[in-house]
C-alpha cells in the first residue's frame, strides 16, 4: 500500500512541507518522501517541492516505491524540475 497525505500542526506550512507520501511495502509503514525534504539522487540543496495526483506512488513486486515529483533548489530549471527520484 502507498498513499499521499497532508500534515498539520506546529512547524508545518501548507506551502512548503505539508505533503508526504507513505508506503508499507517494507512491512512497516514509513515515510517515502516529504515536501521540503532532500530528493535522493540529486545534488545537495535540491528538495521535493510538490507531489500531484499524477505522481501517486507506484509499487512493484519487489516492494520498491516510485514517485513523480516536482523539485526545487539550486540548479533546478523548467527542463529538470520534474522527475522520478
Amino acid at each position: 500500500m502507498a498513499f499521499e497525505a497532508h500534515l498539520t500542526g506546529q512547524g508545518v506550512d501548507a506551502e512548503t512541507n505539508a505533503q508526504g507520501l507513505w508506503s508499507d511495502a517494507s512491512g512497516t509503514l514509513e515515510l517515502v518522501a516529504r515536501q521540503g525534504n532532500p530528493a535522493p539522487g540529486t545534488p545537495a540543496g535540491v528538495n521535493f517541492n510538490s507531489f500531484t495526483s499524477s505522481s501517486w506512488p507506484l509499487l512493484n513486486n519487489a516492494g520498491q516505491t516510485a514517485i513523480r515529483a516536482e523539485l526545487t533548489g539550486a540548479g533546478t530549471v523548467a527542463e529538470n524540475q520534474r522527475g522520478w527520484p
